[in-house]
């Protein structure tokens, strides 16, 4: 990086604020190029959460995980308090029920499956909350229904969204007892996602195609590694605007 340009003010809204490596489904890992405006677009004016000075935001994400860019910045960014729960307390989950009753957290992002793990360990652990959001993995329908029955936060969200598009790319609020497969939901603000066939064609409705996902969350590109990011990311011709990226989700 070049500090000189930082300490000018001069930053852009694509220069590389951060990079994250994940492996997927590989195993060998790449470093994601991750751009101020994707934080921004996370942490700022969004539609899937909102956050202000009465906030206090668990940061439950080690570092290196793309979710604490909600946590730090989404704090920071909005006069939050970020209280930071040591890994101990966080998986157990009677530690962690403790703690949640002693510092009152309104807001956290987790694990689905830990998620899973504290709700059966104490149905009413997030009642308290204002915003509790679960991703990583499908959604487990009868965790979500033991935590709507026995004391549902505020708003109960899944997540879902590759590092390669600013951590979240969509949301599904969980209201009321969930039948069957529960869904990912809409797409986050300044954000687009389209189902595309091998011609990367729109698919029909009922055609199962890949996921991709574009707008302001989109990375600018691997580390290093030109020949993955002409693989993964595409240029945006269906809105004209920047690149989408492939999820490889069907």
């Amino acid at each position: 990086t070049d500090f000189s340009v930082i300490n000018h003010g001069k930053v852009a809204d694509d220069d590389i604020a951060c990079i994250f490596f994940t492996s997927g489904s590989t195993g060998t890992p790449k470093g994601v190029e991750i751009p101020h405006r994707a934080i921004v677009r996370l942490c700022l004016n969004n539609n899937f959460m909102s956050l202000s000075h009465k906030d206090i935001f668990c940061h439950l994400s080690n570092v290196a995980f793309d979710a604490s860019n909600l946590e730090i910045w989404g704090s920071l960014l909005n006069g939050a308090c970020l209280l930071q729960i040591d890994n101990e307390t966080l998986l157990t989950p009677s530690l962690f029920a403790e703690c949640v009753e002693k510092e009152n957290p309104t807001t956290t992002v987790i694990t689905t499956s830990l998620f899973n793990l504290l709700v059966h360990f104490k149905a009413d652990v997030f009642k308290d909350f204002r915003t509790v959001m679960f991703g990583g993995e499908a959604a487990d329908n009868t965790a979500c229904n033991l935590c709507v029955t026995h004391g549902k936060p505020q708003h109960l969200i899944n997540v879902y969204g590759p590092t390669e598009n600013g951590t979240y790319s969509t949301f599904y609020r969980i209201d009321s007892i969930q039948d069957g497969n529960i869904p990912i939901g809409n797409i986050v603000s300044n954000s687009e996602a389209y189902v595309l066939d091998n011609h990367q064609q729109l698919a029909a409705i009922g055609v199962i195609g890949e996921l991709i996902v574009g707008g302001e969350g989109v990375a600018v590109g691997y580390r290093g590694r030109s020949d993955l990011t002409v693989e993964k990311f595409l240029p945006n011709t269906l809105s004209g605007k920047g690149q989408l990226y492939r999820t490889g989700d069907l």
